[in-house]
């Protein structure tokens, strides 16, 4: 069985410093079933009736990793359960790829959708983070992303598809 490549130490290190930003704390994390997420992040009092908030991230290299990334994040929400929330981390990456892949024959967006996985991308350009792809328990974090144009991406996915159901039904 092959293994994804390492990621990169840059793209780690950028979502480590963008948690500093945002006021998190990052923090080393034993794994516990199947996976070790590859960034650990907690904030104190945000969370779920003021616990701790824990973001867990799993950062791949290409869009060709994503599948196998999101497999990591199922394994680790089943560990840590739902109140945490679970980010796929890429680096800057083709847009036109990243929406083929998710509204392809497969149609990978509701999946991510359904577990309520965030989809982020390590901008290292810009030394910082942008969310493309849902909304984090803690909207306080929502201030620190790099590109806020970017949230509309999400939308225009959903529209995407629809547009194309609505055509596959004659309408």
């Amino acid at each position: 069985m092959a293994h994804d490549p390492a990621p990169s130490a840059d793209i780690i290190e950028n979502v480590v410093s963008f948690f500093g930003y945002a006021g998190y704390e990052v923090r080393d994390n034993e794994r516990r079933g199947f996976i070790k997420p590859d960034v650990y992040a907690v904030k104190e009092g945000t969370g779920v009736k003021q616990k701790p908030h824990e973001i867990y991230c799993i950062v791949k290299r290409d869009i060709g990793q994503v599948l196998n990334g999101c497999r990591d994040l199922f394994c680790l929400k089943a560990a840590h359960g739902r109140d945490a929330d679970y980010a796929l981390i890429l680096p800057n990456v083709s847009e036109y790829d990243l929406i083929e892949w998710l509204t392809g024959p497969e149609i990978w967006y509701y999946e991510i959708k359904k577990e309520a996985f965030l989809l982020w991308i390590s901008d290292l350009h810009r030394k910082g983070v942008t969310s493309l792809l849902g909304c984090p328990v803690d909207e306080s974090i929502n201030n620190y992303f790099t590109n806020p144009a970017a949230s509309g991406f999400d939308a225009y996915i959903s529209q995407k598809l629809n547009r194309r159901f609505m055509e596959e039904e004659g309408f």
